[in-house]
């Protein structure tokens, strides 16, 4: 089924873009999934654990929409995908079933434009039932906006030497690159 991927870097107002879509009917628009990154949801699970377990809520919250379930139940269905290490494709499609023919699944992940391979995988996974909206954010107030969340303390996931400023001008420019390298490479 088609999805449509909201490609932006994190602080581009992709959450008040997602809550705005979220309000058409046709329309299914969770939290971040933070599905793309990952083969399995097993990999998936063990990737985003500890500290960075937060991250694992957004695919919670569209369980619990979708099924008009509590979170505790959520985690149950989506443990089983763990526990048998089903693909996040399955997941993908699963979702998709469970909100139903007439609704369009939107997947905005701000940390899926840090990694052009992953970005790669809605194309391989979706095909042309991929849709892409690019949502761009003057730099200077992701970079502010970034600083004053301290997003540099959580994102990238991965050590670095750089300062928070000096992150977020990286990140804002490594992925609005990579989005622009990957949406020339799509019809």
């Amino acid at each position: 089924q088609p999805a449509l991927f909201v490609l932006s870097a994190p602080r581009s107002g992709s959450t008040l873009m997602r809550v705005m879509l979220g309000g058409h009917s046709r329309l299914f628009a969770p939290p971040e999934l933070e599905l793309l990154g990952y083969e399995t949801m097993g990999q998936r699970r063990q990737a985003l654990s500890g500290r960075d377990q937060f991250w694992l809520e957004g695919a919670i919250r569209a369980v619990m929409q979708a099924l008009d379930c509590t979170a505790e139940q959520a985690q149950t269905i989506i443990g089983e995908y763990e526990t048998s290490n089903a693909t996040t494709t399955e997941f993908y499609r699963d979702l998709q079933q469970w909100i139903g023919g007439g609704r369009m699944l939107v997947d905005k992940t701000p940390s899926y434009a840090m990694e052009l391979d992953v970005l790669r995988r809605a194309e391989q996974e979706f095909g042309d039932q991929a849709h892409y909206i690019h949502l761009v954010r003057r730099p200077e107030a992701v970079i502010h906006s970034y600083e004053e969340a301290h997003l540099d303390q959580i994102f990238p996931r991965f050590a670095h030497p750089f300062s928070g400023r000096e992150v977020a001008e990286l990140v804002w420019v490594i992925s609005q690159q990579n989005i622009q390298k990957f949406l020339r490479e799509v019809s």
